[in-house]
């Protein structure tokens, strides 16, 4: 957009890995979080490894869900808000919905992919937060202009 040039501060991920020890290929080396739901399912991968070491070999992927809900529950957005005002950003973007499909707003729809990742086939394991994270930080950043 034509205003971004004029934003005081940008705030971009840029992050890579040292990927030096590990062999096998990317997706067995793959150091983002965002696929760690895939990458934790790859024999001998140092994901896989770190989440049997620090969770438990019977810890799915979708047991997160519930961390998750139980840390955010009473989350407001009311610092970040302030936070963003006060070191001048223009504007915020949240993923409200992240490529496994777990959204930040209550939803009765089930993702395919939630299923594959290991949301999905567990009694009670919800895909999507149970509060609508999605209009709290939303509020938090008008209220902030």
């Amino acid at each position: 957009p034509g205003w971004a040039p004029l934003s005081k501060i940008t705030l971009e991920d840029k992050s890579g890995g040292d990927q030096s020890t590990c062999t096998g290929g990317w997706w067995k080396c793959n150091p983002y979080a965002e696929w760690y739901g895939n990458t934790m399912q790859i024999e001998g991968s140092p994901t896989q490894q770190h989440h049997v070491q620090t969770y438990g070999a019977d810890f799915a992927y979708g047991d997160f869900a519930a961390q998750f809900e139980r840390d955010s529950k009473d989350w407001d957005g009311t610092k970040w808000g302030k936070l963003f005002k006060d070191v001048g950003a223009r504007y915020a973007v949240l993923t409200t919905k992240h490529h496994e499909g777990y959204t930040l707003w209550p939803s009765n729809v089930q993702s395919s992919t939630i299923e594959k990742v290991g949301f999905g086939g567990k009694q009670g394991v919800r895909s999507s937060s149970s509060v609508d994270l999605v209009d709290r930080f939303t509020t938090a950043m008008r209220d902030n202009g």
